[in-house]
């Protein structure tokens, strides 16, 4: 128990429950936009190295 309160006070600075859920909502989907545009740069990447190679 001590040790969820003491890493919710780390990431969350102090703030209430109510005001650090859509922190951590927020949080999640920018991860999430991160992955997908990664995936796409690499995506991305591998189709100029495919297009390179046959010209």
């Amino acid at each position: 128990m001590d040790e969820r309160y003491y890493r919710y006070r780390k990431e969350c600075g102090g703030l209430d429950m109510y005001q650090a859920r859509p922190m951590k909502k927020l949080d999640n989907e920018s991860n999430l936009l991160t992955r997908l545009v990664a995936d796409l740069l690499l995506e991305r990447q591998i189709l100029k190295g495919v297009v390179a190679e046959n010209l």
